[in-house]
This record gives structure tokens, sequence and C-alpha cells, in this order.
């Protein structure tokens, strides 16, 4: 359950809650993936496929999802990694520019996150990102 909530205390505490609220006597890992992850079907890679896309409308409705399961951090982690692989193939010239500046607005990001712990800095991040994309 951490690896798909976190190790955020709340979060697992309001978790085992929904699971306690299932009414089973025994809780089987089937019921933790339904009842933690519920029906979603988006990941970071397709907030980043979003992004890349261009797709402000269809980014928000993945970021709203994964906003109820992930921490700030998580997102930002997993965008910090995708970004990564990105910048490690082959690139252009101007693909290096492009993800240099990528990894400004997640640094700055990352600053804010930990001086107001909320998902605001998050929110901003994908609007910048959204922009950034669309100069590519």
């Amino acid at each position: 359950m951490a690896r798909i909530v976190g190790t955020d205390l709340g979060m697992l505490s309001s978790e085992l809650e929904k699971l306690m609220l299932t009414g089973s006597s025994k809780i089987e890992k089937k019921d933790i993936i339904e009842v933690v992850e519920g029906k979603r079907t988006y990941s970071a890679f397709a907030l980043i496929d979003a992004i890349k896309a261009r797709d402000t409308e269809k980014t928000f409705k993945i970021y709203e999802v994964l906003k109820e399961t992930e921490e700030p951090y998580s997102l930002l982690g997993a965008l910090n990694w995708q970004y990564g692989q990105f910048m490690g193939a082959k690139n252009t010239p101007a693909d290096r520019n492009y993800y240099y500046k990528v990894f400004e607005l997640l640094h700055k990001a990352d600053a804010a996150i930990k001086s107001s712990g909320s998902y605001y800095p998050v929110e901003l991040l994908l609007v910048r990102l959204l922009r950034l994309s669309r100069q590519k």
C-alpha cells in the first residue's frame, strides 16, 4: 500500500479506514488495489504525454485524478525522472535547451513545495510546462 499511496501517515491512515469500511473479515491484495487505486487509469507518465501533446484539458484531468492518491513530491519525482529519460536520449541543441528550462521549472517547483507543502506549486508547474511545450 505504501508503494501506491506513499509514506505519508495521514494518507495511509485514510486508506486503511477505507479498507475497514469494506466490511471484509480478511483483506487481500486485490482489495487493497481496488480500494486504494480505484478505477484510476492514469499515471505520471500519462501526465507527461498530455503535456507533450500540449493538451491543457487532458493534463489537468489527469492531474486531478493523480492528486487524489499522489503526494506533490511523488508527482514531482516522476516528472523529474521521466524528463531525465527524455534528456538522456539523443537530442538536438534546441531539445537540450528545452530540457534545461524544464529542469529549472522542476527545481523551482521543488523549492516551492518545500516552503508551502501544498499542491499549488505542482499546478503552477503544469501551467509553466504547458507554456514551455507550446514554445518548443
